[in-house]
């Protein structure tokens, strides 16, 4: 087994840190994925060549260092390649989350203003098309039906007019650890979208920390199935795959996983709470939660260790997993500190924390409970929007906005949030009061309360405007009202109250607003019932 250390790459851009990748170890496997069919295998430098035919398309559409590079796209060998090329010619990467809806996604085109987007496909390409002025030019991956202007194949076999070395060249003259990598748009929901900006440093610190705390090495497969668009996988999937060198499998989606995770058996696994749950919940179907090896074998029979992400996990899941022998860790993080801030150890894996503080990352606690954070990870700002930027980050501090407890020997205890976001178990980030404000356009919606946190799906309280309603029409019009909006932003089930909520109950405050914890607390019971399946 070669050694783990992150240091043993020593350059401070990700994109450095690929390249020394190449040098040594060419030959090693890299990237596996599904395409044409089957399955293939990238050696280290058989990206590279990737890489370089994927830069010489940017540098073919004029794109400069600086300059903003979209892509909306699902999972794919592509969508790594390209971010590594988008980078090799100094530009700066935004995904969008390709299950956002159209309106959503030329949101945050309109805001970004970017020189050139790639989509996946046809289905991604309608989304971008059609903004007037168009923005600029588009490029597919996947063939498109005919006719359409402004789509040209986004094809590696393509010339290109670059080699490697010219290349390597390029990227040590323009691009440095103070150079913009990314912009990620944290939400997605409605409202002013966000930009978060993250540098070469911010990105490539949180990835060597991370592997610090949970070391890898050449030896080790992952499978890689969270959303590329998000900073968790891109971080620690991706990048923490080319300092330690291990073989990342692309995922052909949630539905393969598990049959994936048999054909692979890989040693490492990202995922969110929501995951680890249903495979709590798979063995227990199968009564097998008490057959030695059960899990083992569920994640393929290799596993050393499971790391969990982008929401609070249930303490059963993490008895059981320990119980099963398979270590599962969890950490705390959040884009706007690219995004890892604390991590259980497996030499030190403390049920209900969050772990401790990464190498180079300070935590401290304000008087009021929020976490503030301070490190190279910090965010450089929010795109174009200074005052918001100034809210967050104060005298070096960046306020997470979420409230937690440090003990005496430096473990973080997430204890709730200072704003009303909902973060569900998938990780997704959904603003409540922005779904209940479409849902009090229906003229039948006399209140509601969005509920959601911590859950795999979102539920509502709803107070109709006239006693009883139908049911049926009303479940409609709700599906009509958040038609626009991502999956994840619907409302799985709804609970009709009869009585209107008052300030008098303590249920609203003067000036009209909900007051979400006593509401939670007095309709406890029947929130239970929605996520037990009753109505």
């Amino acid at each position: 087994m070669t050694s783990h250390s992150p240091n043993s790459i020593q350059s401070d851009t990700m994109i450095g840190v690929f390249l020394e990748r190449i040098k040594m170890d060419p030959d090693g496997s890299g990237l596996v994925f599904f395409a044409a069919g089957r399955w293939q295998t990238l050696s280290w430098q058989a990206m590279a060549d990737r890489v370089v035919r994927f830069s010489g398309q940017l540098i073919n559409q004029g794109i400069q260092p600086g300059e903003f590079v979209v892509q909306v796209s699902e999972n794919r060998y592509e969508w790594m390649l390209l971010d590594l090329a988008i980078q090799a010619v100094g530009a700066v990467h935004v995904p969008i989350n390709p299950d956002l809806t159209r309106r959503q996604v030329q949101q945050q085109l309109a805001h970004c203003k970017p020189h050139l987007i790639v989509v996946s496909n046809q289905t991604q390409l309608e989304k971008v098309t059609g903004m007037k002025p168009d923005p600029c030019q588009v490029l597919t991956y996947d063939t498109t039906q005919p006719g359409i202007e402004k789509v040209g194949l986004f094809d590696p076999q393509t010339d290109h007019p670059c080699t490697l070395q010219q290349l390597s060249a390029f990227v040590s003259k323009h691009v440095n650890q103070d150079s913009l990598l990314t912009v990620l748009y944290t939400s997605g929901t409605t409202g002013e979208p966000k930009g978060v900006m993250l540098s070469q440093e911010n990105v490539v610190s949180n990835a060597r920390a991370k592997l610090q705390a949970i070391p890898l090495d050449t030896a080790d497969v992952r499978l890689c199935w969270l959303p590329m668009s998000h900073v968790f996988s891109r971080v620690a999937d991706q990048y923490t795959a080319y300092l330690a060198g291990c073989t990342s499998v692309i995922s052909r989606g949630t539905k393969n996983l598990f049959s994936e995770l048999t054909h692979f058996s890989p040693t490492y696994l990202n995922g969110v709470p929501y995951f680890y749950e249903k495979c709590f919940r798979t063995l227990a179907s199968q009564n097998l939660l008490d057959e030695p090896g059960a899990l083992q074998k569920l994640l393929g029979g290799r596993i050393r260790l499971c790391n969990c992400g982008g929401a609070p996990l249930a303490n059963h899941v993490f008895d059981y997993f320990q119980a099963a022998g398979v270590e599962l860790v969890t950490g705390y993080g959040l884009t706007e500190a690219s995004p890892v801030v604390s991590t259980n150890r497996p030499a030190a894996n403390r049920r209900g924390s969050v772990g401790q503080a990464i190498d180079g990352v300070s935590i401290r606690i304000a008087e009021d409970g929020e976490i503030l954070v301070r490190g190279p990870n910090v965010m450089k700002g929010y795109f174009r929007d200074k005052a918001s930027t100034e809210r967050v980050i104060c005298q070096g501090w960046l306020h997470t906005g979420d409230l937690g407890q440090l003990d005496p020997d430096g473990y973080v205890s997430i204890m709730g949030r200072t704003s009303e976001m909902i973060i569900t178990t998938g990780g997704h980030n959904v603003s409540p009061l922005a779904i209940e404000a479409l849902l009090l356009t229906d003229p039948w919606i006399d209140q509601c309360v969005v509920v959601g946190d911590r859950r795999d799906y979102l539920t509502a309280l709803i107070v109709p405007v006239s006693w009883p309603p139908d049911r049926d029409e009303l479940g409609c019009r709700i599906h009509q009202r958040l038609s626009h909006l991502s999956r994840y932003e619907q409302i799985g089930r709804f609970r009709l109250i009869r009585d209107r909520l008052t300030t008098e109950q303590g249920l609203m405050t003067a000036k009209g607003s909900l007051r979400r914890k006593p509401i939670l607390d007095k309709y406890a019971a029947e929130i239970e019932q929605l996520y037990a399946g009753i109505r």
